[in-house]
């Protein structure tokens, strides 16, 4: 289990200086609207690579203007504890840095954004994904990577390559010069990439659902299941094949994606079909409540699976949920919560919203 026992934010959102320490209890956050709450949980969710759970940038970390006695623009420091004992995860920016990127170090070393993915798993749910189920295929594409980089920290990496072969194929195809061989070995890239891509979200999916499956639940099931044909190939061909058929495939599609401008194969199309297992029924038909709870089922569901993956239970940001639901669902929720072994944290604006967690659960007011 991973607990974070100190959390330090210098100059970070509308916190000029936050220093707490934290057992390994759940931890409530509240206080009035503008308090700074999610601003907490948004720094914890910069512990993993990305632009955290806002989906903001460095400028926007800062708090402006800058406290006049620190010299970072803005930092956060947290002091973890696992199994294997204490580390220390800082990222920030220096007043020297370039704005636009921001500075990651574990126990004191410089190390890559993608290294935090092998150190800690932090997953979040927050009122703007509410109709996440029913959203469009690539914001549920992108919400199924993020899910597969718990497991496999390597998808980010093949995720990037692929899109940056993707577009320099389509500068050559757009711009020129036509270069057959520099074409085909861009292609080759994207053929690799893709079926590495397609195996790791189906792998994934599957587990999940299967996980969903074998527990029970006071929230609805949702069955997830990927709609592209090189997700159906995985299924029943040879990874090797499937490459070589999306090799042919490239070279035969690049007179049809120049007209278009867009690449008309690859992972970047696959869409995503989710339903509510009992029902039958699209998510996209369920009402706004039932989403929302099919969307909690499965994220209850993947923290069970992270943590027998990893051995490790990832640490759960909550933001403002418990406060959207009716008072037995969210009753079912805690109950839910607290046999995970995930230190998991909730905000909202009313103290009385989380009375059962009492006595198992920490309270901050801001």
């Amino acid at each position: 289990m991973a607990t974070l026992s100190r959390l330090t934010l210098t100059n970070f959102r509308c916190h000029a200086h936050f220093r707490h320490e934290f057992s390994s209890a759940p931890v409530v956050i509240w206080g009035a609207n503008g308090a700074g709450k999610t601003s907490i949980i948004e720094a914890i969710s910069l512990l993993a690579p990305g632009r955290g759970l806002r989906r903001a940038g460095p400028t926007e970390w800062a708090q402006h203007p800058p406290h006049a006695a620190s010299s970072l623009v803005w930092g956060i420091t947290a002091e973890v504890q696992k199994k294997s004992g204490f580390m220390t995860i800082a990222t920030g920016q220096d007043g020297d840095d370039d704005a636009s990127s921001r500075v990651v170090r574990v126990d004191g070393k410089n190390v890559s954004q993608q290294a935090l993915l092998e150190k800690i798993a932090v997953v979040w749910l927050t009122p703007d994904q509410d109709r996440l189920l029913a959203d469009t295929d690539s914001t549920k594409r992108k919400f199924i990577d993020r899910l597969v980089y718990g497991f496999d920290p390597s998808h980010a990496t093949r995720v990037n390559r692929f899109e940056r072969a993707m577009a320099e194929r389509m500068r050559l195809l757009r711009d020129g010069p036509f270069e057959p061989a520099w074409l085909n070995a861009l292609e080759d890239q994207m053929a690799q990439g893709a079926v590495a891509i397609a195996a790791a979200r189906a792998q994934m999916l599957a587990k999940l659902n299967e996980m969903m499956q074998q527990h029970e639940s006071d929230f609805p099931r949702p069955a997830l299941t990927l709609m592209n044909e090189t997700e159906d190939a995985i299924q029943h061909q040879p990874a090797l094949l499937i490459e070589e058929q999306m090799r042919a495939r490239y070279a035969d599609d690049r007179g049809r994606d120049k007209a278009a401008e867009r690449t008309h194969t690859g992972p970047h199309r696959c869409g995503v079909n989710v339903v509510h297992a009992t029902q039958h029924r699209a998510a996209h038909l369920c009402s706004t409540g039932e989403q929302k709870a099919l969307l909690i089922r499965l994220m209850l569901g993947y923290v069970a699976l992270l943590e027998l993956w990893r051995g490790d239970a990832p640490l759960l940001l909550l933001d403002d949920l418990a406060s959207h639901l009716d008072p037995a669902r969210r009753d079912a929720l805690f109950h839910e919560l607290r046999q995970t072994r995930c230190q998991f944290w909730l905000t909202g604006t009313d103290k009385d919203t989380f009375q059962s967690l009492n006595p198992h659960a920490q309270f901050l007011r801001l």
